[in-house]
């Protein structure tokens, strides 16, 4: 409540200068949304406002201009597209890659191990994607045992871990039958793909569990719990002048038809 007064106060004294540091981290969604409509209205009238956030989408909508700092120096100053793709190629590996080099430390078992997980969008090993890219979610293991009874599923959660979806690779779970989902598997090392589409999950925070089991999944070989995490980024092309939270936690992108019928006549 402090901070929702503070931001009355400042907006409404006509400041040349607005800094807000945050402000939208407070309060529900029609104070964010009251707070996104004056900060456009002080910037349409000519005036400064130099807002630090970490909301992609209202820095993307809002400024001409981004700054980015790391350790309370500037890193990089120009055009705020720019600066954005920036800040989200830092550091994009240490959620979204774990490798294991050495088998012996790798998860599993004497049946089976996992020797590496990643997300990747463009061929490129992020934890930052954009809400219009299709990404892949791709694990590497290692079968140890001849005809092993093997298949692999990908959990999805939310960041309040909310299940979100399983994908499972054994026949007719999938849109494109995978060529060993289900089947026994010969010793030897396999990498397996699940590809999420572009304009399917909401912006957001999500959790991804890896587990190889048996087909009828009544025996777990592996079970990595959240061992990928990475973000939904929105790009502002879908929501055009809204700036408050999108409801649900997919938001796709869906054909729509609207006809008119006949005037009204009065």
């Amino acid at each position: 409540m402090y901070v929702r007064l503070a931001f009355a106060v400042a907006a409404h004294l006509e400041p040349e200068i607005l800094v807000l540091d945050e402000v939208l981290a407070v309060g529900d969604a029609e104070f964010q949304k009251k707070c996104l409509g004056k900060m456009k209205d002080v910037s349409g009238e000519g005036r400064t406002v130099l807002f630090v956030s970490h909301n992609m989408t209202a820095i993307n909508n809002l400024c001409s201009q981004a700054l980015y700092m790391q350790y309370g120096n500037i890193k990089l100053i120009g055009e705020t597209h720019q600066i954005i793709s920036k800040y989200l190629e830092t550091n994009a590996r240490a959620n979204a890659e774990k490798i294991w080099e050495n088998l012996a430390e790798a998860p599993g078992n004497e049946k089976v191990k996992i020797t590496s997980t990643r997300i990747l969008t463009n061929n490129t090993i992020s934890d930052n994607i954009g809400i219009t890219k299709e990404f892949l979610i791709e694990f590497s293991f290692v079968v140890l045992e001849d005809n092993l009874d093997l298949a692999s599923s990908i959990h999805l959660l939310d960041n309040q871990e909310t299940f979100v979806f399983a994908s499972v690779n054994w026949k007719n779970a999938s849109l494109n039958e995978d060529e060993w989902g289900g089947k026994p598997h010969k010793k030897g090392t396999y990498k397996s793909t699940c590809i999420i589409p572009a304009n399917y999950l909401n912006e957001g925070r999500y959790l991804v569990n890896i587990v190889l089991h048996n087909v009828s999944a009544s025996q777990h070989y592996v079970n990595l719990q959240q061992i990928l995490v990475f973000d939904i980024i929105d790009d502002s092309l879908m929501r055009q002048s809204y700036f408050g939270q999108w409801g649900g936690i997919v938001r796709p992108k869906l054909e729509r038809h609207t006809t008119f019928l006949s005037p009204l006549n009065v």
